[in-house]
């Protein structure tokens, strides 16, 4: 059984559904994002264009997800895509080991560009996890 794994970002709009969607395309898993502050009821514009161009997937109709609505002791892996997020998830009770770090600069309010690099910065965390199952 393949392991269940969440992305998580601040508002669940540029980052973590970028991730997602990489890593459902790469490893065809369980996987799922959130953020823990939603500010907007759908993913950034920047981040369905970039997938749209790289990946061919259109995630214009996914919907943000909170923390709070989601179990997260059902997930094996819990990828906290910065510091912030990863202080966060430290304070609930979780197990430890389940969270793992990835420093990932948030998009959000910048130009294409620059979600065109987070892409690839995902894109490379993403092929080292393949890797390494």
């Amino acid at each position: 059984m393949s392991k269940k794994v969440l992305f998580v970002c601040i508002g669940n709009t540029c980052r973590s559904p970028m991730a997602e969607t990489i890593y459902r395309h790469l490893i065809n898993a369980n996987v799922s994002s959130c953020g823990i502050r939603i500010s907007s009821s759908s993913v950034n514009p920047h981040t369905i264009e970039i997938l749209k161009n790289r990946l061919n997937i259109n995630v214009a109709d996914k919907p943000t997800t909170h923390i709070k609505d989601l179990d997260l002791n059902e997930f094996d892996v819990i990828y906290a895509l910065d510091k912030e997020v990863s202080d966060f998830l430290h304070n609930l009770q979780l197990s430890k080991s389940k969270i793992i770090r990835l420093l990932v600069d948030d998009p959000y309010g910048k130009d294409i560009t620059v979600y065109d690099k987070v892409y690839d910065i995902l894109l490379d965390e993403i092929n080292k996890m393949k890797e390494n199952n």
